[in-house]
């Protein structure tokens, strides 16, 4: 009587070649890895306040603007250091886009892992894997929106080569400045000005799930 083959001793070639494109795949995203350097981050455009003359010297805001320029492409932005964001913005707009932002180093396995599982099971809700660090980099290296392999892989290598380059804080407060909130506003500073009217280090609690939420 013949004796019977294991499974694995059946599907062996099969096997054999699924590793070895995987060995073939591993040794291009390193090589791609140590080839790829990391791009300059530009300075972001911000807007500009006009102030009459009796308004002290470094207060001029929208608050006490009589007008405000915007860039030559529209953005309404106002830079603010990490420091000045209060830490219920900062909070809520971490647990909302990466929770796990601290601890990972530029990409989320899990996340990743578990949007493409939703991806693959279908339906009207498409989600994807991507990490405050990710979003940063796509928009400070104008990397095209197009959902591409070669784009993705670029963006997770350039997320990794930047966290070892920059502080966790150093990429939050890059992000929290550089991302659009609607109304034309870009960056937390400017949105709190747009949808609340008030400077952003006087919002509440509910008014920075808000944004989050946006």
């Amino acid at each position: 009587k013949p004796r019977k083959r294991s499974i694995i001793w059946r599907w062996r070639r099969a096997l054999f070649l699924v590793a070895l494109a995987m060995l073939a795949g591993m040794t291009g995203v390193v090589v791609v890895f140590a080839r790829t350097e990391l791009p300059e981050i530009g300075d972001l455009n911000q807007s500009s306040y006009i102030c009459a003359s009796e308004v002290a010297a470094g207060t001029c805001s929208s608050d006490t603007a009589m007008a405000r320029i915007q860039d030559e492409e529209g953005e309404n932005r106002r830079i603010i250091a990490l420091a000045e964001i209060p830490a219920p913005v900062k909070n809520a707009v971490v647990a909302t886009e990466d929770r796990n932002f601290y601890e990972h180093d530029g990409l989320n396995p899990i996340g990743i892992a578990r949007a493409l599982f939703q991806n693959v099971k279908g339906g009207s809700v498409s989600q994807g894997g991507s990490t405050i660090t990710q979003q940063y980099v796509k928009n400070a290296f104008d990397l095209t929106t197009e959902k591409a392999i070669s784009r993705k892989a670029k963006e997770a290598i350039l997320s990794i080569k930047l966290e070892q380059q920059m502080s966790k804080d150093e990429i939050l407060e890059g992000y929290l400045n550089d991302i659009y909130f609607g109304r034309g506003a870009y960056g937390v500073a400017a949105a709190s000005e747009a949808y609340f009217g008030r400077d952003v280090r006087t919002l509440t609690e509910s008014e920075a799930a808000l944004l989050a939420g946006l």
